[in-house]
């Protein structure tokens, strides 16, 4: 059975749009680039309301990851699942 899902997610680029983001929009998802330093404060109210609402918040932080691999990306470990448990296993 096939399912389509309408997701709405948002970056709120002050302390107005992310209140309004968590209390009134009708969306799914906030994302956060904590690359960045975020320009407003997360307070506790509108935080409440968004997780009573049931919002998602999606913390990006991926590009500040970059530059760890640099050196010696080869030697980095990962996770490998192998027969059904979590091993570490080394890139090579």
């Amino acid at each position: 059975m096939l399912r389509c899902y309408d997701i709405l997610a948002v970056r709120p680029t002050n302390q107005d749009l992310f209140a309004k983001a968590c209390t009134e929009l009708e969306v799914d998802i906030i994302t956060l680039d904590m690359t960045r330093r975020v320009p407003f404060s997360f307070r506790r109210e509108p935080v409440g309301k968004a997780i009573e609402r049931g919002l998602m918040f999606e913390i990006n932080y991926s590009h500040a990851l970059k530059g760890m691999c640099a050196a010696s990306c080869n030697t980095v470990p990962h996770p490998v699942v192998a027969e059904g448990h979590l091993n570490r296993k080394t890139r090579r």
